[in-house]
């Protein structure tokens, strides 16, 4: 749903997630990031809707996103549908120069202190699901704005390039008596003038209340991932 508006509401039920991320604990200026979703399907006209908001910190640049998600899906038979999205956002981004760790404190772009711009955003992103299969295409910040910071005298620019990401994935049931599924899942991030990424997961679950998943994350880490449903919807 982050990745790609046109899965907004997929899973034909409502979703909501908090999220935290942090990362390089304990060194200053350490990327964090929190967000909030919540998505959900109007079956009865094949529509999806969503809204997420994050903050997004990286020393002294901060973000805050705001966006609203619409999906359509364009049902081909029973097994094969087409989802179309469109996400449009507002945000917010500022840069704390009195954060700065300088050698020349005297800068006339350190005056300023804190610049702030606002700006529009947008993310479009297609979906080809054929039962249990996925494949999906989106081009997160399409407008690709230049956001531009003016500071007394001194101007600061910076570009929301367009990325493009494709990604896979499919959920194989391997024992309907015990339901053991495993859903391999993988993801391919690129923008011009920057080495491509790619991601590889593994997600296996239990009747749908307990999952196990490992992942790859090209020339950068490794990881595990665990979930548990603790009672009703919440997980």
């Amino acid at each position: 749903f982050l990745y790609n508006p046109a899965t907004t509401g997929v899973n034909n039920e409502t979703n909501a997630f908090l999220i935290h991320r942090s990362q390089f604990s304990g060194i200053p200026g350490g990327p964090v990031t929190n967000a909030f979703t919540i998505d959900g399907f109007m079956d009865d006209k094949n529509v999806g809707l969503g809204f997420s908001v994050f903050n997004d910190v990286q020393d002294i640049t901060e973000r805050l996103g705001i966006y609203t998600s619409y999906a359509y899906r364009l049902k081909i038979n029973d097994d094969q549908a087409v989802r179309f999205g469109l996400s449009v956002g507002f945000l917010d981004n500022r840069i704390d120069f009195s954060k700065a760790v300088v050698k020349d404190a005297g800068d006339p772009m350190l005056m300023g202190q804190l610049s702030r711009k606002a700006s529009l955003d947008a993310n479009v992103g297609v979906s080809y699901n054929w039962k249990e299969l996925r494949v999906g295409f989106s081009v997160p910040q399409l407008i690709g704005q230049r956001v531009k910071f003016a500071n007394y005298d001194a101007n600061t620019y910076y570009q929301l390039n367009r990325h493009y990401m494709a990604s896979v994935n499919y959920k194989w049931v391997f024992n309907e008596d015990m339901q053991l599924a495993l859903e391999p899942m993988a993801l391919v991030r690129f923008m011009p003038h920057t080495p491509a990424q790619y991601d590889i997961n593994a997600l296996a679950s239990w009747k749908n209340m307990v999952w196990l998943g490992v992942s790859y994350r090209s020339n950068y880490a490794v990881g595990i991932t665990g979930r548990v449903k603790l009672f009703g919807n919440l997980s």
